[in-house]
């Protein structure tokens, strides 16, 4: 399917982004035992070229770095951005070896899944302009779940 900004994005991603959306409401919104929960570590921590999380592997396990102070609906997606890059590229994690174009493809299908799994319904919200307004995410992130909705109506 492809939604915003011609990324696409499959089924199967569709899927999993609602039922992480899923375990995130059965764990009250408690990003650490979300994380727990899927096998992640998550840490707070410093991070530089104005990324807001890192996905890290290692011998003991993966760890999911949010920086510090983001606000929540924030944190959430950039989680969820760094769980999707595991799930469904982690055989290309070393993105300095890939080339421009499929850094970009890959970035915009972590984005599109970010914002299901923050927003898996817009029915809340009368109107667009009331959703960017208030969604508590960044414009271009809530941009991408509007075109989205104006797609696939959900």
């Amino acid at each position: 399917m492809e939604a915003a900004k011609g990324v696409g994005v499959t089924r199967e991603m569709i899927e999993k982004a609602l039922a992480l959306r899923a375990s995130l409401d059965e764990v009250r919104g408690d990003v650490f035992d979300w994380c727990s929960g899927m096998g992640y570590e998550l840490r707070h921590a410093r991070i530089k070229f104005g990324a807001k999380s890192v996905l890290l592997k290692t011998l003991f396990g993966t760890i999911i770095g949010v920086k510090r102070g983001l606000p929540y609906k924030e944190e959430i997606a950039s989680i969820a951005h760094e769980i999707c890059h595991d799930e469904f590229h982690s055989s290309c994690i070393a993105y300095r070896e890939l080339k421009r174009v499929m850094i970009e493809r890959e970035e915009g299908q972590a984005e599109m899944f970010a914002s299901l799994v923050v927003f898996p319904s817009l029915t809340e919200y009368e109107t667009a302009d009331e959703f960017i307004r208030t969604c508590g995410v960044s414009h271009t992130l809530a941009e991408m779940r509007l075109k989205f909705f104006e797609k696939y109506g959900w």
